[in-house]
């Protein structure tokens, strides 16, 4: 037979889990709007970042070197 005290209490402690969690998500959604308007405000985040003189790593002229490159990648890997 079905223990419905038990199956009752579980449904309420799930239904206060399922509140607690809400109403922690919906805090940290308001700690979020709130430090987002205090950094506007400071001005904090209005520069651009625009990645200084970064330079590529590889600077590939045609496909054939691309391909060369990948190969020799694979074939070095699959060794070790």
């Amino acid at each position: 037979m079905i223990n419905l005290v038990a199956l009752e209490q579980s449904g309420i402690i799930m239904l206060i889990g399922m509140a607690v969690v809400f109403l922690f998500l919906t805090l940290l959604i308001f700690v979020i709007n709130a430090t987002s308007f205090l950094g506007r405000k400071l001005g904090w985040g209005d520069a651009e970042d625009d990645g200084g003189d970064a330079q590529p790593a590889l600077v590939v002229k045609n496909d054939d070197e691309a391909v060369a490159a990948m190969a020799a990648a694979t074939a070095h890997h699959a060794k070790s």
